[in-house]
């Protein structure tokens, strides 16, 4: 009966375990997808992952209004591939802030496609619920 009860109340915590491991994509290099702030996201057929730490700048014109500029969102991330690690910027508009919106890094290119969700007049953006929209290539495929 003890043995029951510790098996009983064990496994639950050694399969939360295993699942605290950072999200893995399985997604073909070149297709784009989003990762949370203060989440990583790894590429499981690649020795790449992403985090995205911050939101820089906001200056899009909200949705709901007509602008004469566009604005731009600019964005720190975390790469890591094959174990090195570094902090980089990507800029939606890299000619009003010298910011890229493409960088390489090791044998990868890494593309911001967007960031979300897009600025409103009517609603206050949760910065716990941003994402950032990548596409990661290859170089020289």
């Amino acid at each position: 009966m003890k043995k029951f009860f510790l098996i009983f109340f064990l496994l639950p915590l050694i399969s939360c375990a295993e699942n605290d491991s950072p999200n893995c994509l399985d997604s073909e290099l070149g297709t784009a997808f989003p990762t949370r702030i203060n989440q990583t996201t790894n590429l499981c057929s690649e020795d790449v992952s992403v985090t995205f730490l911050e939101a820089l700048n906001e200056s899009r014109c909200p949705s709901d209004v007509t602008c004469i500029w566009a604005g731009f969102v600019h964005v720190k991330l975390e790469l890591k591939v094959n174990g090195k690690k570094s902090e980089i910027e990507l800029s939606s508009n890299s000619t009003v802030n010298g910011v890229p919106a493409t960088i390489d890094f090791e044998s990868f290119k890494f593309i911001l496609v967007d960031v979300l969700p897009y600025p409103s007049t009517t609603a206050k953006i949760d910065g716990n619920k941003r994402e950032v929209i990548l596409t990661v290539e290859k170089i020289g495929s």
